[in-house]
């Protein structure tokens, strides 16, 4: 892929990082030794969804949502973007908005993140995002609500992403919570359409008011509802890898991408988890590129597109 190509991303979770290559980077700095590199590195290549929920097992039992390390983790992966040509990016914070009880030592923490970006602000933009899962937890609803809003008041944060699974729980039954989030105009994602169908994606437009669409791939089960994303300008946040591994759509050939750059919808190309998926913003470039016939002039539609539905102001 021509690097003179500008590049931009928009949906790439912080715990999505980790790779081998990046541990293997911090045990060269002699970071996170109590991960070990050949235990880990076992669950490596994800190829299918069942793979990934058994890494996300082994994630979730060794606790490695934990800011300071994911911190130095993001540094390398700041540095590989920079590399790729890749000029903006908004990370998703994932399993760090919780990480502390106090309000304050929540604050220490995110301050890092926010020195961190303006480390590398002469060399790519670095926006953050609060990404949240579905859940029917009141009591952590409500502590992640009072969180989101600190933060994006202070603002360290440029919006809020839903995530997870799907199946959880319906964005209706939290309408209450996304008119908050409306009021209070901060901008919201939500990933919707990429495990379940069509009906999905309706349920998060009609009650979450989201300026975008994660996944989104279900959308091309239901022409009402793609010309409903054309003619409202709802942006869609296309992750090819991630979809080939963790959804039905796993034919590049066949995947939605090549029916939303037909129709002309806003779309962007992303990584979600780049470091599990082992893909680049280079490789994901590389793969429409090559495989699906895209072209200079819709590699700088998408940048267009991207960068006005970023949530930057």
């Amino acid at each position: 892929m021509d690097n003179l190509i500008p590049k931009a991303e928009i949906h790439c979770h912080l715990d999505g990082l980790i790779s081998p290559a990046y541990l293997k980077q911090l045990h060269s700095k002699s970071f996170a030794p109590e991960i070990k590199e050949k235990e880990f590195s076992r669950y490596f290549p994800i190829r299918t969804l069942s793979e990934w929920y058994v890494f996300q097992e082994y994630i979730r039992k060794n606790q490695f949502k934990n800011g300071q390390l994911m911190l130095k983790i993001l540094r390398i992966h700041l540095e590989e973007l920079v590399r790729q040509k890749v000029d903006y990016i908004e990370m998703m914070l994932t399993g760090i908005l919780l990480q502390f009880e106090d309000d304050e030592d929540e604050l220490c923490l995110i301050n890092e993140y926010i020195r961190l970006a303006e480390s590398f602000a002469d060399r790519i933009i670095v926006n953050y995002l609060v990404a949240i899962g579905r859940t029917r937890d009141l009591e952590k609803l409500g502590r992640q609500i009072h969180r989101i809003k600190l933060l994006f008041e202070l603002g360290h944060i440029k919006g809020m992403a839903v995530a997870g699974d799907e199946s959880a729980c319906t964005i209706q039954e939290h309408a209450r919570v996304f008119d908050e989030f409306y009021e209070a105009r901060i901008p919201v994602e939500i990933h919707a359409g990429e495990w379940l169908g069509p009906e999905s994606i309706w349920d998060a437009l009609r009650y979450g008011k989201p300026r975008r669409i994660g996944h989104g791939v279900s959308a091309v089960e239901d022409p009402k509802l793609l010309y409903y994303i054309l003619d409202h300008d709802i942006h869609i946040e296309v992750c090819p890898t991630s979809n080939m591994i963790l959804t039905k759509y796993r034919d590049v050939h066949t995947h939605p991408v090549n029916t939303f750059n037909k129709l002309g919808i806003s779309f962007s190309i992303n990584t979600d988890d780049p470091g599990h998926f082992g893909c680049t913003m280079e490789s994901e470039y590389e793969l429409l590129k090559n495989e699906c016939g895209f072209y200079s002039g819709d590699f700088e539609r998408i940048y267009h597109n991207t960068m006005r539905s970023a949530f930057q102001s």
